[in-house]
């Protein structure tokens, strides 16, 4: 699949989630960049007879996820662009704006989609259908590989999907260090170590969105679906992933 491949997120939590997958081989020397997620904590401040009392907001989807050290070899174009596609995506638009065709490229990766925007790995592309070019004159086109109502419906499940996931899980006024622990044991709870998802994956479905939806896996299911909530919750992270003779994924 394209999406095997070495993927560097920022570092910040040293938790492992570990497991192997025999058998396969694949090259180690290419490298995937994908980027964290910053929340901002908030309170509701109400007033009942006199008595002043504090409730924490809900967290919130967040589609525009960023690492400021990844952005040190990243163009912030690059980023301006994903984000771009991130929104035209949520509408079930088929054109963004991008400022070059470098930024068109590694907006629409597939590893990147897969990790940043998972409802939209392996579904959408960026190519033109009609013969024009894919990106022309600050305009990306973008390709559906599924009708694009159904994308939507996709795209809308799995937002409702992390916030139930987020909010039934840690809390605004979490340490940084509790809300990786309670992700961390979510994940352990929830989620069975399964050889048969990659391995019955289909090649039109990413793996991160496919372990959120079946809650099976290996570790390399697990490392992104961890590091991925990790970054809806504000926190750094980083996933490693090696295709060797063994192969092995973890987070840190």
């Amino acid at each position: 699949m394209k999406n095997k491949r070495v993927l560097c997120l920022l570092l910040a939590v040293s938790f492992l989630i570990s497991g192997c997958n025999k058998g396969k081989t694949e090259a180690t020397d290419k490298t995937d960049i994908s980027g964290v997620a910053g929340q901002t904590a908030a309170s509701d401040i109400t007033t009942s007879s006199q008595t002043e009392t504090t409730a924490s907001e809900p967290f919130e989807f967040n589609p525009h996820v960023y690492s400021g050290k990844i952005a040190e070899r990243i163009p912030q174009d690059y980023w301006d662009a994903f984000y771009n596609l991130c929104d035209a995506l949520r509408k079930g638009e088929d054109t963004f704006g991008c400022s070059s065709q470098e930024a068109y490229n590694w907006a629409t990766d597939v590893s990147v989609l897969c990790d940043l925007f998972p409802p939209a790995g392996a579904k959408i592309e960026g190519k033109s259908t009609d013969g024009s070019p894919a990106y022309e004159n600050g305009t990306g086109k973008i390709h559906y590989n599924m009708p694009v109502e159904d994308f939507l419906k996709r795209e809308s499940d799995f937002e409702v999907l992390i916030t139930d996931i987020l909010n039934s899980t840690i809390e605004k006024d979490d340490t940084e260090y509790e809300r990786a622990l309670k992700l961390y044991l979510y994940v352990a709870k929830n989620y069975v170590y399964d050889y048969s998802l990659i391995e019955n994956l289909s090649n039109d479905e990413n793996y991160v969105f496919a372990c959120f939806k079946e809650k099976k896996g290996q570790c390399v299911n697990f490392a992104s679906v961890y590091a991925y909530l990790l970054l809806q919750a504000g926190i750094d992270a980083v996933s490693y992933r090696i295709y060797e003779d063994l192969c092995h994924a973890w987070d840190r």
